[in-house]
């Protein structure tokens, strides 16, 4: 991480939720070489050590903040502030990727030292300071003097002191971490429940599709069978009307020849009995025998009347429409 990037993206938003007093130019100078001094503005953990976090403290720095009287119950605060517990084993921990929280303890350790910060452009009582409260194993003063140049150079060129509204910008964009995480956290659940109900559709649906399936099966099954019933009615209708249509035609036949014959019969019974008149003059004596050739004559035309009128009713008969059955439909399924 480069010095600029260390410098806005992460000691400016920590030194943003100290207290406004702790806030200061000196400390942010005095923060920053520190930081360079100790991790180069890029280890978390030390390299061949167990100091932790840019800082790289170490346990006895840990515990000797919690038991200084003023600076104890910041850091407990500051703890609770990130919910995180404050005992010295997780703070250990915790500061080696939370900056916030290890920026705070790097700034109480400040100021327990009863010496005042040193003055902007000191660099000499600035490395005195680090040294007296860090107490480095192995001192590296040639180093102090270029790091030193680099934190003074952005604390005096892109860092005037925050405004209130700027700090309070940032604190209230640090608070939203625990809300994003939570949402989140809830997304995640929701998505899942989401996944677990498609899944469950899915099943319900594939379901409907098989019982839409056999219902439609069954009602083509239905359906056929209904109209192959219908059809064999049908034929069965068909058959018995062209029988009934053939003994009709049969007896109508019959009958023609029937009342041909009665009108045969019967003109020839007119002739007779208008030959048997012809031999009657007015005033003439009827004799028995042309009596009895007259009243033959006159039997025979109404036999012939009647066996006409016995095969014109019979023709009307044979030509009534027989009824035709109705199909009885199918049952429905």
């Amino acid at each position: 991480m480069t010095p600029a990037n260390f410098y806005s993206l992460v000691l400016l938003p920590s030194c943003a939720r100290l207290p406004a007093a702790m806030n200061t130019q000196q400390s942010r100078l005095m923060l920053m070489a520190i930081a360079g001094q100790e991790s180069g503005w890029a280890n978390r953990t030390q390299v061949g050590g167990p100091a932790r976090g840019f800082w790289q403290f170490d346990m006895t720095a840990i515990l000797d903040i919690l038991a200084h009287p003023v600076c104890g119950p910041l850091a407990i605060s500051a703890c609770a502030m990130w919910d995180v517990p404050a005992d010295p084993t997780t703070i250990y921990e915790a500061i080696a990727w939370h900056d916030p929280l290890a920026c705070h303890m790097a700034r109480l350790l400040l100021l327990a030292d009863p010496a005042a910060l040193p003055a902007i452009d000191d660099a000499a009582d600035a490395y005195a300071c680090y040294t007296r409260n860090w107490r480095p194993g192995v001192e590296r003063p040639e180093a102090w003097p270029a790091i030193y140049a680099q934190a003074l150079a952005l604390v005096n060129v892109t860092t005037p002191p925050l405004t209130s509204a700027q700090r309070s910008a940032i604190t209230q964009s640090m608070a939203t971490v625990p809300t994003f995480q939570t949402a989140y956290s809830d997304l995640q659940m929701i998505l899942q429940a989401i996944l677990v109900s498609q899944e469950v559709t899915l099943e319900a649906q594939n379901a409907t599709v098989v019982s839409i399936a056999n219902l439609n099966q069954s009602i083509t099954d239905a359906i056929s069978a209904s109209q192959q019933a219908i059809i064999q009615e049908i034929k069965t209708m068909s058959g018995t009307l062209a029988d009934q249509i053939n003994a009709a035609e049969a007896q109508l036949a019959a009958d023609d020849a029937t009342e041909t014959a009665a009108i045969t019969a019967e003109t020839a019974a007119v002739q007779a009995l208008v030959t048997a008149f012809q031999g009657v003059n007015v005033g003439s004596t009827i004799t028995p025998a042309m009596l009895a050739a007259i009243q033959a004559a006159d039997a025979q035309v109404n036999a012939s009347t009647a066996s006409v009128n016995t095969n014109t009713a019979a023709e009307t008969a044979a030509l009534t429409p027989v009824p035709t059955p109705t199909p009885t439909p199918a049952p429905t399924p």
